[in-house]
């Protein structure tokens, strides 16, 4: 995803200024500084802004906790368990089903579906998935309030009463957090809460589930770290592919394009659906 001026077209000469502009704004050792004037001004103040940037290290603070995750992962399945059902809804679910989808299930790790629709008929058919194998039920929300959560949670709580088969991933101090300890959950994950829940696939929310698929967390993190070395500080805007996509996108916006549509290979196909709710939840609330 590295638009090229061929690719761009019409809209070529406004992507090129648009990243001089950027790096005569000093975009990129702003942006790693988390500035929060980079973002337009809205009912979240500066402080609640630098607050939700945890995302931009969070593979480098995740990394001594790996060991906790995998071993944490090897107890339950060598306690039987041979699937995870995970509960959750947006940014805490649909990269955890890219995962899922693009990298699958290693042989002798938990099978793992993701629910995040309230349909009843989705509701009961995780429901029997879960029943068929002893299965790992995960409760997936940053706030540890999301309605569509609280509700998956009362559900198998009246159709599996035993604690220790249920996991919480969550913030520190969150209603999910209390009830994780109420019910005696077999652990409770609280997430670096300066981390925003739909850019978390690199916190706890994503690799706690990786592991249980038995995915190697440490290539995952190394591919982000040298992803994050080409997008640095001291990057220019013109050699930083996400600043390059991004201008593109923006450029593309400003001269009258109102859809963004996705060609992706069959095997990144579930990418999709994540990058849609990625884009449409973070520029859809102001239009």
């Amino acid at each position: 995803m590295n638009p090229s001026s061929e690719m761009l077209g019409p809209v070529a000469a406004a992507v090129d200024e648009r990243l001089r502009r950027m790096d005569r704004e000093r975009f990129g050792p702003r942006l790693w500084a988390r500035d929060p004037s980079l973002w337009a001004a809205s009912g979240a103040g500066p402080d609640a802004i630098r607050q939700r940037l945890g995302w931009l290290d969070s593979f480098t603070r995740l990394r001594p906790r790996l060991q906790e995750i995998r071993s944490a992962a090897d107890e339950v399945r060598h306690a039987g368990f041979r699937r995870a059902l995970l509960c959750g809804m947006g940014g805490s679910s649909l990269g955890v089903g890219v995962l899922r989808g693009v990298l699958g299930a290693r042989p002798g790790y938990l099978d793992l579906r993701v629910l995040d629709s309230t349909s009843p008929a989705a509701v009961r058919e995780a429901r029997r998935w879960a029943e068929e194998q002893p299965s790992l039920l995960i409760f997936s929300s940053k706030s540890g309030t999301t309605a569509e959560v609280a509700a998956f949670l009362d559900f198998f709580l009246e159709h599996f009463r035993d604690g220790h088969r249920y996991w919480a991933i969550t913030d520190p101090g969150t209603p999910l957090d209390r009830i994780s300890r109420e019910h005696g959950f077999g652990r409770c994950w609280l997430n670096p809460p300066e981390i925003g829940g739909r850019y978390s696939v690199l916190s706890l929310f994503g690799l706690v589930p990786a592991a249980l698929l038995g995915i190697d967390l440490q290539p995952l993190l190394e591919g982000a770290s040298a992803t994050a070395s080409a997008c640095g500080s001291d990057v220019p805007a013109a050699q930083n592919p996400s600043f390059r996509l991004g201008a593109a996108l923006a450029e593309c916006a400003l001269a009258g394009r109102n859809k963004l549509t996705l060609r992706l290979p069959p095997k990144l196909a579930p990418l999709g659906e994540w990058i849609e709710q990625l884009v449409a939840e973070s520029t859809g609330k102001e239009g």
